[in-house]
Order: structure tokens, then sequence, then C-alpha cells
């Protein structure tokens, strides 16, 4: 993958307008065939005015002038442009900074320089995280219930908190913020109402009915106008037709409400549990664990489903804190590419397939094996890489045959186009 800079000027012309409304880059017509043979897709392109980087993008094409707009063909001459796929302008993005290009060369070239590479590759991996982050919040701005879904370790559960916080406008934990992780003991008396143990009274144990965690939390949504999150880790984890009861049906017709299974012990047993139009629910889940109850029809048809790819998107956004320095940079960048060449192989594997990828939780572990030789590969791996594998792949008639080809990816060893790639 190349990062290439390219200006906005025409002689005395900004063509910034026409990069943007377009989503092309091109320059002028003594770069033109170097643009058409050098230029791939995938690569990175920094767009500059002046020295400003005011646009970074992904590119998708390289195309002719003509093919875009034929009044462009006569204005411009029939030049190749850079096809971008997902463009990040700066004026859109203030919280971020794009940073300035002083680097030398012409109103075209590739990148040469580490600082300025490392400036453009970070910056569009941040907004790429970004970008993906306010799709999933319009996701469930819209149904309100989501599920977030994916391989071990992809960060569901960090994500489904920072979405709660931005949402809320509130740090987690706040009362604006529900959170209860579901394991197989967890019921409708723990989560909706129940009939719990009070006090003791002439030796006899009383009973007393009580909202649950998620009653309570809605009851207290009643009182503002104000967003509330409310969290179901490892939702799979429990009975769901245990624990939700009639939430059902409350969480589909929220304008209705629902007599609950202890309605006739309230003061007013007409009463009906609801679910305010201001309570928003997100559940995780990985669908791989063997150990697990499956999400029946009834419940995945109340929420909208999104899948959290162990790609390197996600990588960015739970590694993002950690191992921010120089080095600390190219360490992130050697677990980067083992991870994407890992990931690679077990997709591609018979018995596997992406659910079963790695994600890049595991690899923040890497903080527990730098040392001052760099980082020790070999602990990280027998430690925490090969055990889940083997567990992958248990019961499988080749299971070690499997294990030393995912273990020859992540050590790099093998002859894959796309490894070669992120490699370089």
């Amino acid at each position: 993958m190349n990062i290439w800079r390219i200006g906005s000027q025409w002689g005395d012309k900004n063509l910034l307008e026409i990069f943007k409304r377009e989503k092309i880059a091109f320059a002028g017509l003594e770069v033109s065939e170097r643009i058409a043979s050098d230029v791939k897709n995938g690569d990175i392109v920094a767009i500059t005015n002046g020295k400003t980087i005011v646009c970074i993008s992904d590119v998708i094409d390289v195309i002719k002038l003509s093919d875009v707009k034929q009044a462009y063909k006569e204005e411009f001459d029939d030049v190749y442009a850079i096809k971008m796929g997902r463009p990040f302008w700066s004026e859109d993005y203030e919280t971020v900074d794009f940073g300035n290009y002083d680097g030398q060369g012409k109103q075209f070239h590739r990148v040469p320089s580490v600082f300025y590479i490392n400036l453009i590759l970070n910056n569009f991996r941040k907004l790429k995280a970004m970008n993906s982050l306010t799709d999933i919040i319009n996701l469930l701005l819209s149904n309100k219930n989501i599920i977030l879904t994916g391989a071990p370790g992809t960060g569901k559960t960090h994500l489904a908190k920072k979405i709660a916080d931005i949402v809320t406008c509130k740090p987690f934990p706040d009362p604006q913020i529900g959170f209860v992780q579901f394991h197989p003991s967890y019921d409708y008396t723990d989560f909706i109402e129940g009939l719990k143990p009070a006090n003791i009274k002439g030796g006899q144990i009383a009973f007393e009915l009580r909202a649950g965690v998620f009653m309570k939390f809605c009851e207290d949504a009643t009182t503002h106008d104000r967003p509330c999150v409310f969290v179901i880790d490892e939702i799979n984890r429990a009975d769901l037709s245990r624990v939700f009861g009639e939430l059902f049906y409350a969480l589909e017709y929220r304008e209705e409400g629902v007599l609950t299974q202890y309605s006739s012990l309230w003061s007013d047993p007409d009463k009906r549990f609801f679910v305010p139009e201001n309570v928003y629910i997100i559940g995780t889940m990985n669908d791989i664990d063997r150990s697990v109850e499956s999400i029946d029809f009834a419940l995945r048809r109340r929420f909208a489903w999104h899948e959290i790819r162990a790609d390197e998107s996600q990588f960015d956004i739970v590694m993002q804190d950690v191992f921010t320095d120089e080095i600390g940079l190219e360490i992130k960048q050697q677990a980067r590419v083992r991870y994407s060449s890992l990931n690679g192989k077990i997709e591609k594997t018979d018995g596997l397939n992406r659910s079963y990828q790695i994600g890049p939780a595991y690899f923040r572990k890497l903080r527990n094996y730098v040392n001052s030789d760099g980082v020790d590969w070999d602990a990280f791996w027998n430690h925490h890489l090969e055990t889940l594998i083997r567990e992958y792949v248990r019961g499988m008639p080749d299971a070690d045959k499997i294990t030393i080809d995912l273990k020859d990816a992540y050590y790099l060893k093998v002859n894959d186009p796309e490894t070669e790639q992120a490699r370089s």
C-alpha cells in the first residue's frame, strides 16, 4: 500500500469543489500516466490545499476524467483521475487534526517520509473507526433495539459502553446507562420483577414484590425525556424466554405496554409495564460459544443486528489507547500485520469462518509481553492465542495441522498476497 499526496490547484483554479462533488482527485497531464500505472486500489490519497491536508481517502479505482463528465475533458484534458472510496474531509471532522504537509514534491507524488505516512495513515484509520461508530449509533437511534454480534474479543462490550456514552452524553457508569451481564441462572425475577426475600419476621422469611433491574431502569426513564441506554452483555448466555417474558411484546409495541406475571400483586393490578420511547437497548453476543443458548426468531425480529468484524478498522478502535508512543506505534503495526494474517487464514480454513476470527481485544494483552528486546511474540502466542485456537478445532480430525497452519500465519510464514501487501 502506498500513500499519495495530490494538490488541489490547477493553474489559478482550485479543484476542491470538483474533488468533493465527484469523489475524485486528479493532477496535470504530466503526471497522468503515472497515476494510471502506479496508483492501486487500496492505496491512500491525501489532498492538500496549500500545505493543509483537507481530505484523506482510500483509492477504489483509476478512471479517465471523461468517464466522470465530458465537460471536464474539455476543460482539463482527458487525464487519469483517482476515484475515492470513502473520503474524509477536514471540515466535517473538526475534532480531528488532519495536520499540515510540509514534505517536498510536486503536485502529485508518493509520500516518502515515515512521519507523514504515519500521520496520514493513522488519521485515516481513526476516521474510519469514527465513521463506523456513527453508523451503529444511527442504527440504534432508528431501531431502538440492536445486538452487536461478532468474533470473540472484537470489543463489543467496550463499543456498547462507548455508544451509550455518546447517546446519553454521560460517562459510563451513570443513572442514564444501565448495564447487566446475563448468565445461565439469570431469570425474569432478576430482570423484570419478582418476589424477593425482604426481612425476617418471627423467624419466618418474608417476601415482597420488587422491580427487577430493567423495570427499575424503565421507571426511572419515565421521569424525564433524556435518552437512556441499557446494555445487556452476553445476551445469549441466559434462557431468554424465561428472562424476557412479556417483554418480547413490550419491545415492539411500546405504546401499548403489557400486564406482567405479577400484575395482580400491584396496588393497581391493571397497571401496564411500558418500555419508554427514550430507552435504547444494546445487546452483545458471541454466537460461536458452544455453551450458550441460541437466539429464537421472536427475539431476532425485535432487534436490528450489526456484526462487529475482526478487521483493521475494529483493531484501530480497540487498540486506540495502547502503544501510543513512537516505539509503541511500531509494535502496534507489527501486531496489526500478524492479526490480519492470522484472521485471514482462519477465514479460509475448512470448518472455521470469520465468526472464529480472533478479535483485537486479545492483542491489548501484548502490553504484558513487552521487554527491552521488544515483544515476546512466542509467549503471547503460547499463553493467549494457541489455547483459543485449540478449543476452536477440538474434535476436528486434522486439528493439529490446522493449529500449525494458523501458527505459521501468526508468524507470517504464509505465502499469501494479502499478508505480503500488509507487510509492505
